[in-house]
């Protein structure tokens, strides 16, 4: 559980089912009688117009099914801004009582970070109501934020970025096109 934040009391690193490397992060209820959260979050800097792609695979094993029960695992895409503000959040079922059982299901948000925002935060939520058991799998997390026209990957645009798309621009146009050598 390197780099993230914990909530609730059932997250753990576990070797059962993996997806990538040796470990998978496994998410279940409290069983404290009322409606709970467990789970996970990490956040990274962004910047306002970045794109931005949230990519994770579950797993729900059919011993720890979810069939039939009113747990839900969510996969939520928040943004914060300088004082700590949420700026408004993405929330994408990833399990329910009608997952499928004993496969990876890859799950994804794309967005463009909003004006303000400085934080990027990627969870994953374990709700449980009614005491009902099952779990969760999680793998093949990634968060990722570009902004457009950096093609150059160092974070900026800029004059590198320009001499990309001319090199580009010139290998492209056909020969005596008078567009070649803008």
């Amino acid at each position: 559980l390197d780099e993230w934040t914990v909530f609730g009391s059932n997250v753990a690193a576990q070797t059962q089912i993996v997806l990538n490397g040796t470990h998978s992060l496994k998410i279940f209820g409290e069983f404290n009688g009322q409606e709970n959260f467990s789970g996970v979050f990490q956040g990274i800097s962004v910047v306002e117009g970045m794109d931005i792609t949230a990519d994770a695979s579950a797993f729900v094993r059919s011993q720890d099914t979810l069939f039939g029960k009113d747990n839900e695992v969510f996969m939520i895409l928040e943004y914060f801004s300088v004082e700590g503000d949420s700026l408004g959040l993405i929330e994408l079922l990833i399990a329910d009582g009608t997952t499928a059982e004993d496969a990876w299901l890859a799950h994804q948000i794309q967005d463009t970070v909003p004006t303000g925002a400085v934080e990027a935060r990627i969870s994953f939520s374990f709700r449980q109501l009614n005491n009902n058991n099952g779990a969760i799998h999680i793998d093949g997390v990634s968060l990722e934020a570009v902004l457009v026209g950096d093609l150059d990957g160092d974070g900026f645009v800029g004059i590198n970025d320009l001499n990309i798309v001319l090199a580009n621009w010139n290998q492209n146009v056909p020969p005596g096109n008078p567009m070649a050598d803008p």
